[in-house]
């Protein structure tokens, strides 16, 4: 019997999924639980609040308004929906509706509450067996997807079926599918990431060059293989993949990027109530700097740019500050 795909979320990345999954299947069911959005979806045919430009055929679409109708109605799940408020928003639901089903997730992030990465939480929390979760990971933006642009994705699971199975649902010109088995490694990649990514920008707001930044991220990348190797220290960790480096690097440097913006606020001086609400979205990596900081303990003093950017976002000290400390002391950490 045809497997039958479902969406839940309603932002960038999901509203990117939606499009790569409607150019491949006859139906999806795309499970948006925000009224407006929603509305926007039926009479408009676009998700007005993220990605606008994008329209959709509604007859390849089956819209559902809440999680346990949309979830009965798949039995593959692509999931995109911020690591922040996942919880929170699967929490409201009984876990029996997610029993059988396969899990695809489209997130780069920790689970706060539970202090998590994602493949944990679903295993732990859900009841979701590793042989049945595959991530999508690696250097993307949902912009550059919809406008189909050349990008490569990591299809990350334990389970090599897993990725047989997704493979044709993503399977386009523009997207170069590749997997990968280091399920744990790929995931906290993707968390810091995101938190480099806040120290670039950073050092953006508060006026250095390119040249800086090119020494500060090729110590970044040290430092990321370090991390890598604390967590998983019986893997040999090729920093120069595209889901390691290549990540770091479309989200120090890129225009799409949250995180950079973020941080280019904060090293302007802005504060980091102000940055947060000027943003309008869910930066990543502001959530998983302090839900790092929970998981790693006094070991996060091991990772001296991971240590900056947690005492800016823990309020423990001013950005320019922190910045104005590292030009000094950048040629001394190894």
């Amino acid at each position: 019997m045809k497997k039958q795909v479902g969406l839940i979320g309603y932002g960038s990345m999901a509203t990117a999924l939606a499009k790569v999954l409607t150019d491949n299947l006859d139906k999806t069911n795309w499970i948006i639980t925000n009224p407006e959005v929603l509305e926007s979806m039926q009479i408009r045919n676009h998700n007005f609040k993220y990605l606008p430009y994008v329209d959709f055929d509604l007859n390849k679409i089956n819209l559902f308004s809440t999680l346990e109708s949309g979830i009965a109605e798949s039995d593959i799940l692509f999931i995109s929906i911020p690591a922040a408020f996942l919880d929170s928003v699967l929490s409201k639901i009984d876990k029996s509706f997610f029993k059988n089903k396969k899990i695809v997730v489209a997130i780069k992030g920790l689970i706060p509450e539970k202090n998590l990465p994602l493949h944990k939480y679903f295993e732990q929390v859900i009841g979701i067996p590793l042989t049945d979760y595959l991530a999508i990971l690696g250097p993307s933006h949902a912009e550059e997807i919809v406008m189909e642009h050349y990008t490569h994705l990591s299809l990350v699971s334990k389970n090599p079926e897993m990725y047989e199975t997704i493979y044709p649902f993503l399977d386009s010109y523009f997207l170069h599918l590749e997997y990968d088995e280091n399920l744990e490694l790929a995931e906290y990649a993707a968390v810091v990431k995101n938190i480099y990514a806040i120290l670039t920008g950073m050092c953006i707001g508060y006026g250095l060059g390119d040249n800086f930044l090119s020494i500060l991220v090729t110590n970044i990348a040290k430092e990321m293989k370090d991390f890598l190797k604390y967590v998983k220290s019986d893997v040999e960790v090729d920093i120069l993949q595209p889901i390691y480096l290549g990540d770091l690097l479309v989200t120090a440097y890129s225009q799409f990027s949250r995180n950079r913006s973020f941080g280019i606020l904060l090293g302007k001086g802005y504060s980091l109530e102000y940055s947060k609400i000027e943003m309008k979205q869910t930066v990543e990596g502001y959530y998983g700097t302090l839900t790092l900081a929970n998981i790693l303990g006094n070991v996060i003093n091991k990772f001296p740019f991971i240590s900056i950017v947690y005492k800016v976002i823990s309020e423990q000290s001013q950005a320019r500050r922190e910045i104005n400390n590292l030009v000094k002391n950048l040629w001394e950490i190894k």
